[in-house]
C-alpha cells in the first residue's frame, strides 16, 4: 500500500510538519490523533482542525 503524507502547521507556528499514513486517505479524527502523537500535546482531541488549500488562503473545511 502506498505511503501518503499530510502537511500541517500549528496556528501560531510557521514551520510546516508532516504526518504520514498508509493508503490514499485518512479520517479527520485519525489525522487529529496523528497530530497529537507527533506534537506530543495533551491526549485530548479538543482542538479545531482547519483544512486549507496548499496556498493556505482558502479554507476547505473546519473539523471540531
Amino acid at each position: 500500500m502506498a505511503l501518503s503524507v499530510v502537511n500541517f502547521r500549528m496556528r501560531h507556528g510557521n514551520i510546516a510538519e508532516q504526518v504520514s499514513f498508509s493508503g490514499n486517505g485518512i479520517k479527520l479524527l485519525d489525522l487529529k490523533k496523528e497530530i497529537v502523537d507527533k506534537k506530543k500535546i495533551s491526549s485530548s482531541l479538543d482542538f479545531d482542525l482547519t483544512i486549507n488549500d496548499e496556498s493556505g488562503k482558502g479554507i476547505m473545511c473546519t473539523y471540531f
